[in-house]
């Protein structure tokens, strides 16, 4: 049978099908703009018109300690309107009198004027169920008010209002954890007592009674400012820690000081930022200072023009509580227009955000730990469409704050007025969930639990390294002369599991191993040197990577040959040709001074040590604790420590010298450090970055970094502060150049107490930008932690090893036993720039061996903490804002393109 095929001939087909294809165009493209705008402004939820009235302005909320919220506006009727949430459901508008909205305290006002209205600064926290309110009446004098806030709509549940200053143009009050009140404002008026200027007072009570005003700083430039000009802010993150800021308008300055003993006594005030000379004449001057926290970070955000722009947001940030700051830099440089206005708020997880409006939209940021992340334009918080009225309505006045806690899901709540000219409240909203996904997906880099890995060895001095591979060794010693079993130990972790432990090199027989150093070459070998207690000499061995683990597979250990058999801290490093350096002191009697050796014949034999440095000819008492460091570009980099005395273990201060020839000349001494320090390390961080790190008499974690490989250094800066507890820090770098500093130490407060004793916390930070950038901590459930080291592999982990005492209850011996906990992390692509040729300015100094007097000291070694790493960088996923509208547009152009191909074919077939 024959197959028939009808074909239907349509006058009009043609056009006909031209208009089909046009509107499935249409159609198809808006699906992608929708599904475009949709991903944009991020899932936010309908818009809720609360006031339903008209004629409203000025809306102010506040969320009270049981999550419920309170929010009061003014009316065009002459009052103030309230309304609350709960469940999800807003209240009816009331008006209300309220202790800032009332005639009671107006005895001058008639009968036919209106009721003046004053804005308040609400604010809640602490333990008490209380809501404060703040605020300056027409002739600017500073009152204060509480209530329950079952109580907010009733003007008898507040309490008598009561004077705090005789002026003010601009306050701020926080609630600290304790529920003790803190209050910063600035006065605008002189007399004899109080001059114009910023202060602060304090309430224990609730509000009951205050402190005796106490001046902050004091300028008569604050006589003529303007209400519009004045800024300040105050935060108290822990009990004790009072943190202000404040705008200095007449003078383009910003300001800080703070209090660490709840406000008793204030620091001296810094300024923050200023004016440049290099600024642009049309700049913005600093203005509009913030402050927040998050995870202990201190954050202090402004708006200001330099760099040779108009305007910009600059931060700084403190992780000592404003101790010490870092240096400043701008961010939310992707949002196209300037900046007039910047909202920090912290989640329930205490992650903190930063909202930022423009003139024409509004954008959302978020603190990931590292970074301020990519800005996100939130146009549903800038217009909408009136689901009654079908008109759009601009938004203005934005006020935003998160409900809920860690154990629930929670939203982030944004109340706006309408500034059309109908002038309604309007409320929007967003889940957490949705709203970390699309503002911080991958919000933290998680660090593993921390196992027992070696429960049954005293550790000493642990180093762990990484191979190209990807596995990572870990080695430890144990300095008992005498003891069959002195030696250095060693397991290995090949991604899952670490090894049995074993000993790979023993001491001498009647020596046990005080110091030493093992260094993995980069290539396919492990590197060994230590130091034998008696009678002070250094031996050297290698092994392939592949054969550590057996002590058969070591390579016979090998003499270095020494001047003085006093010879302490050896410190291994080989360069890129193969070339093995060995640095070491010898710290006392008439050759003291800090050596380097070198072998080009892998470790078979080594040249005759040259003093590079002569501490008999200096007049140093005692020297020690070199380390080395050679640069891809061969130059070599030597660090030492001077004493004071063989039986004080805290230097006087650490010195540096370079040779860029291979060690036949070096540079003049660099004093690095002139204080007291304990555990130091230096590294090279690429492109010419040399970085040394060090910690102080009081256990803060300090950093300095030469941009010129050792030609200059820039000024120290203090990484953490003196509160981080007591405990070792580690210094690693990975694959490209970027560093890694940690941490540990005992954690404070009431939470740190754990079943096991004093919690502790490995704190981390990454080299970005210039800059120390914190990332998440590791928690520890023991503070006393003695040994750290850390590592990244190949395979893009962060890895560390910590030691912790543990006393057997029923032999009172102790022994230390090793965790160990790794992390994640991304890792960046690297394209290497070319460098240009760099000149020292320095002059070199010939190395002379002089002949000095012999001095009767004795020889005494001191043992060293050597952390050493290699592996691959971390960088976090900044996000793409264009993400989701090529989510939605390609697909969409897909179609076109099909349906577009079908047409065509039909119409060919038509006109046959």
């Amino acid at each position: 049978m024959r197959t028939r095929i009808a074909i239907i001939n349509l006058p009009f087909s043609r056009s006909f099908l031209s208009i089909i294809l046009f509107v499935l165009l249409l159609v198809v493209l808006g699906m992608g703009i929708e599904a475009a705008a949709q991903s944009k402004n991020e899932m936010w939820s309908e818009p809720l018109n609360i006031s339903r009235s008209g004629g409203t302005s000025e809306p102010i909320r506040i969320v009270d300690t049981a999550g419920q919220t309170h929010l009061i506006w003014r009316d065009v009727t002459g009052s103030f309107y309230y309304s609350y949430e709960e469940s999800g459901q807003w209240s009816l508008p009331i008006a209300v009198e309220l202790p800032f909205g009332t005639r009671f305290y107006e005895a001058e006002i008639r009968d036919n004027q209106a009721t003046p209205l004053y804005s308040p600064q609400l604010r809640t926290g602490g333990t008490e169920d209380f809501i404060h309110a703040v605020w300056t009446d027409n002739e600017e004098a500073l009152y204060h008010s509480w209530v329950r806030p079952g109580g907010f709509s009733s003007f008898t549940d507040w309490s008598v209002r009561q004077r705090l200053a005789e002026a003010a143009l601009a306050m701020d009050l926080t609630v600290d954890n304790d529920g003790k009140l803190h209050l910063v404002y600035i006065r605008p008026i002189d007399s004899e007592l109080f001059p114009a200027g910023v202060y602060y007072r304090s309430s224990q009570d609730g509000g009951l009674s205050w402190t005796s005003p106490v001046i902050l700083s004091e300028s008569a430039y604050f006589r003529s400012l303007s209400a519009e000009d004045a800024n300040l802010a105050i935060l108290s993150p822990k009990p004790d820690e009072v943190l202000v800021t404040w705008d200095h308008s007449p003078l383009e300055h910003l300001y800080f000081t703070r209090s660490n003993d709840g406000g008793l006594n204030w620091d001296e005030a810094t300024i923050i930022d200023r004016r440049e000379a290099t600024d642009r004449f049309d700049a913005l001057g600093p203005e509009g200072i913030s402050i927040g926290a998050s995870a202990g970070m201190i954050h202090l955000i402004w708006r200001a023009g330099h760099d040779s722009q108009e305007c910009g947001v600059y931060t700084q940030l403190s992780a000592d509580g404003g101790l010490s700051w870092l240096p400043k830099y701008q961010i939310l440089d992707g949002i196209p227009n300037c900046v007039n206005d910047i909202l920090l708020l912290n989640d329930p997880d205490d992650s903190l955000y930063l909202l930022a409006a423009t003139e024409e939209s509004v954008y959302m940021s978020v603190w990931d730990g590292l970074s301020w992340r990519t800005p996100l334009e939130q146009s549903q918080l800038t217009t909408l469409i009136d689901p009654e009225t079908f008109r759009p309505v601009a938004l203005g006045c934005l006020q935003a704050h998160f409900s809920g806690n860690e154990d629930s899901l929670g939203s982030l709540s944004v109340i706006s007025c309408d500034k059309s000219g109908k002038g309604d409240i309007w409320h929007r909203s967003q889940d957490t969930a949705s709203l970390s996904e699309s503002i911080a997906p991958s919000l933290t880099l998680v660090w593993q639990p921390a196992e027992n890995i070696l429960d049954d060895q005293d550790l000493t001095y642990p180093i762990i390294l990484s191979d190209n591979d990807g596995q990572l060794h870990a080695f430890w010693s144990d300095f008992m002369a005498g003891d069959d079993n002195a030696g250095i130990s060693y397991s290995r972790w090949d991604g899952n599991s670490w090894a049995l432990p074993r000993i790979i090199l023993r001491s001498s027989a009647d020596s046990g191993i005080s110091q030493y150093s093992i260094v993995y070459d980069g290539a396919d070998k492990i590197l060994a040197a230590w130091n034998e207690s008696v009678p002070g000499s250094i031996s050297f061995s290698q092994s392939r990577t592949s054969g550590v683990g057996s002590a058969a597979e070591w390579s016979t250990p090998v003499q270095i040959p020494l001047k003085w058999p006093a010879a302490s801290s050896p410190a291994l490093v080989s360069d890129r040709n193969g070339v093995i350096y060995l640095t070491y002191s010898i710290p006392l009697n008439e050759d003291r001074g800090i050596y380097l050796t070198t072998s080009t014949d892998g470790g078979e034999s080594w040249s005759e040590g040259q003093r590079v440095f002569d501490a008999v000819e200096a007049g140093w008492a005692m020297v020690d604790q070199p380390q080395i460091v050679v640069s891809p570009d061969g130059v070599i980099h030597l660090s030492w420590k001077r004493f004071s005395s063989p039986l004080n273990p805290i230097s006087e201060s650490v010195h540096y010298v370079r040779s860029s020839d291979g060690g036949a000349t070096w540079s003049e001494p660099v004093t690095l450090v002139n204080s007291p320090t304990g555990w130091q390390q230096m590294n090279y961080g690429g492109d010419r970055l040399l970085h040394f790190s060090w910690l102080d008499d009081v256990q803060a974690l300090w950093h300095k970094v030469s941009n010129d490989n050792g030609i200059s250094w820039e000024q120290s800066q203090r990484v953490s502060g003196v509160n981080d507890g007591v405990g070792p820090a580690a210094f690693t770098i990975d694959g490209a150049g970027r560093l890694h500093l940690l941490k540990a130490g005992a954690e404070t407060g009431a939470e740190s107490q754990s079943s096991e004793g004093d919690r502790g916390s490995l704190k981390h930070w990454i080299w970005i930008d210039k800059r120390w950038s914190p990332a998440e901590p590791l928690a520890l459930q023991n503070s006393n932690i003695l040994g750290l080291t850390a590592a990244t592999t190949t395979g893009g982990k962060l890895a560390v090893l910590y030691t912790v005492p543990i006393v057997d209850p029923e032999t009172g011996v102790g022994e230390n036993s090793a965790y160990f906990s790794s992390r994640e992390l991304e890792i960046p692509v690297v394209t290497p720039t070319p460098l240009p040729v760099l000149t020292p300015t320095a002059l070199p100094l010939a190395t002379s061996t002089p002949t000095p007097t012999p001095l009767p000291t004795p020889t005494i070694s001191f043992p060293t903490d050597i952390d050493d790493g290699e592996g691959l960088p971390l960088s976090l996923d900044t996000g793409n804002p264009l993400a989701g509208p090529l989510l939605g547009i390609i697909p969409a152009g897909l179609l076109v393109i099909v349906v577009f191909f079908i047409g065509v074919r039909f119409l060919r077939g038509d006109k046959r």
